[in-house]
């Protein structure tokens, strides 16, 4: 993903790549974003999952205050920390 936002969800910086995302989270069983912080809080030009959609959030410690909001939806969120520590 280019970016990654609450109000946006998963972007990405062209229309064919999101489609092809699209597609991909639309036949998933379990959608898992793997999503460091520099992308958070970003918006590129095509959303390809809405934050709804999502599961599971694998992410660095870098953004606690998104990790927050995507727990109090329900999303299970894994931090993946320098240390090799969960």
């Amino acid at each position: 993903a280019a970016g990654f936002s609450l109000e946006a969800g998963l972007t990405d910086a062209t229309d064919e790549e999101a489609q092809i995302k699209r597609t991909m989270v639309t036949a998933a069983r379990e959608v898992i974003a793997v999503v460091d912080h520099t992308k958070w809080d970003r918006a590129a030009f095509a959303t390809f999952c809405r934050v709804a959609d999502l599961d599971v959030v694998v992410t660095d410690d870098g953004s606690p205050e998104m990790a927050a909001a995507l727990l109090q939806q329900g999303i299970t969120v894994n931090i993946a920390r320098e240390d090799g520590r969960s």
